[in-house]
C-alpha cells in the first residue's frame, strides 16, 4: 500500500529525474522510462541513476559539480526510501503480536479458521482476505472477510471452483505449488491480467493487486491466505507482513488442532472407563467372580477382555470369534466407538459387527441381543 515517502516518493523521484535531464551532457539520456508503481521499482531505478551519475562524474572529473550534488541527492533519496520501507515493516509488529495472541485463545479449529481472515485484515491493514484449506489434493474455501461486503465468503465459495464445478486441485494452481515449495509469500501486482492456471482463485472482488502466503506450520501445508486492499496497490512490505502473520497463524491453527485432538482423546478415555465400569457391573450381577492376583500364576497372560462367561459350543456355532469379542463388549455397555477403539478397527466395521450379531440373534436392539447371548451361554 502507499508508503510514507507514500505519495511523495514517486513525485520526489521524478523531480530528481528532471534535474538529471537538465544536466550538461545529458547523462540520463539512455535510461529507460522508470517504473514508479512500487517502492522496489523506484529503488531499482534510483540505483540505475546513481550508477549512471558515477560514470558521468568519472568521465567529467568534477565530483563537486552539479552531477556530484545530484548524485548525493539520489543517494539520500535511496536511504530515505529504505528507511521508509523498514519503518513500515516494523509498524504492524505490535498489532500482529496482539492478533496472534488473540487467535491462540480460539475455542476450536472452526473458530480459529472463521476468525483468521478478519483478524488478518484488522491487524495488517487489508480490506479483504480469503483463507483456503488443503484437503488431500483439493483446495477448498474455508473463510473470507471483506470490510464492505458481509456476503464476501458466499461469493468466494461460488467462484473458487474449477471449470467442471469441482474443487480446485494443486494441479490447477502453479503459484500455490511454488509458494509451498519455496515456503515464501508472493506479491501479484496485476491480478486482472494474471494468466496462470487458477486465476479465478486470485481475481477476488476485482482487485488490482494482492498478496498471498502459505500456512506451513512444521512444514505441513494447511492452506493459503490471500489479502488485498480495495483502493491501493500492494507492495513487498504488504507481502512480508502477510507472510509474518500466516507464520504465526499456522502455529495458532496447529495449536487448535492439537487441543481438539486432546479433547477427543480425553472423551474417548472417559467412555472407555465408563464402559469398563458397566462391564464389571454386568459381571457382578451375573454372579460371577473375577480371579484375584493370588489366584493367578505369574506367567498367565492378562486377558484382553473381561468375559461374562466362556463361550459355549452353541455360542461358537452361532457367532464368530470376532463377534463374540464384540458381544462381550456390548454386554458391558460399550458403544460402537469404544468397540472400535478396543478392537483397533474402524467405527464403521464395529457397527457392521453389531448389525450382524443382531441379525444372527434375531434381536431388535442391543439390550435384547445381550439377553439372548447370556441365555445362549447357559445352553449346552
Amino acid at each position: 500500500m502507499t508508503n510514507d515517502c507514500g505519495v511523495g516518493a514517486p513525485r520526489r523521484f521524478l523531480t530528481l529525474l528532471d534535474r538529471l535531464r537538465n544536466l550538461p551532457g545529458q547523462p540520463g539520456l539512455h535510461l529507460t522510462a522508470p517504473d514508479v508503481s512500487s517502492e522496489t521499482a523506484i529503488e531499482q531505478a534510483a540505483e540505475d541513476v546513481i550508477r549512471v551519475l558515477r560514470e558521468h562524474i568519472e568521465n567529467q572529473g568534477d565530483p563537486e559539480g552539479a552531477a556530484g550534488l545530484l548524485a548525493m541527492d539520489f543517494v539520500e533519496f535511496r536511504a530515505d526510501l529504505r528507511t521508509s520501507v523498514f519503518q513500515r515493516q516494523l509498524a504492524p509488529i505490535p498489532r500482529l503480536q496482539r492478533a496472534l495472541a488473540e487467535l491462540r485463545t480460539a475455542s476450536s479449529v472452526e473458530d480459529a479458521v472463521r476468525r483468521g481472515p478478519e483478524v488478518a485484515c484488522r491487524s495488517c491493514g487489508f480490506s479483504g482476505a480469503v483463507l483456503v484449506q488443503v484437503e488431500g489434493r483439493e483446495v477448498v474455501p474455508a473463510g473470507a472477510w471483506a470490510a464492505r461486503d458481509p456476503d464476501f465468503f458466499a461469493k468466494v465459495s461460488r467462484r473458487l471452483v474449477g471449470d467442471d464445478g469441482r474443487p480446485l486441485t494443486f494441479e490447477n494452481l502453479s503459484m500455490e505449488r511454488e509458494m509451498m515449495r519455496r515456503r515464501r509469500p508472493v506479491l501479484v501486482r496485476d491480478a486482472m491480467n494474471d494468466n496462470r492456471p487458477g486465476q479465478e482463485l486470485r481475481r477476488m472482488a476485482g482487485v488490482r493487486s494482492y498478496v498471498a502466503a502459505p500456512i506451513l506450520p512444521e512444514g505441513r501445508v494447511l492452506g493459503f491466505m490471500y489479502a488485498f486492499h480495495s483502493e491501493d496497490r500492494l507492495d513487498i512490505v504488504d507481502r512480508d507482513v502477510l507472510g509474518t502473520f500466516t507464520e504465526g497463524y499456522g502455529y495458532a491453527l496447529e495449536r487448535a488442532i492439537l487441543r481438539s485432538r486432546l479433547r477427543t482423546q480425553v472423551q474417548l478415555y472417559g467412555e472407555l472407563v465408563e464402559a469398563a465400569k458397566r462391564q464389571l457391573d454386568a459381571v457382578g450381577s451375573a454372579g460371577l467372580t473375577l480371579l484375584g492376583p493370588a489366584d493367578c500364576t505369574p506367567a498367565a497372560p492378562e486377558p484382553e477382555f473381561v468375559r461374562v462367561a466362556p463361550p459355549t459350543p452353541s455360542a461358537l456355532a452361532l457367532l464368530s470369534r470376532r463377534e463374540i469379542e464384540v458381544m462381550e463388549l456390548l454386554a458391558g455397555g460399550a458403544t460402537n466407538r469404544v468397540i472400535a477403539a478396543r478392537l483397533v478397527v474402524a467405527e464403521s466395521t464395529a457397527k457392521a459387527h453389531v448389525a450382524q450379531i443382531l441379525r444372527k440373534l434375531e434381536a431388535r436392539n442391543r439390550a435384547e441381543a445381550v439377553t439372548k447371548y447370556l441365555r445362549l451361554l447357559h445352553t449346552t
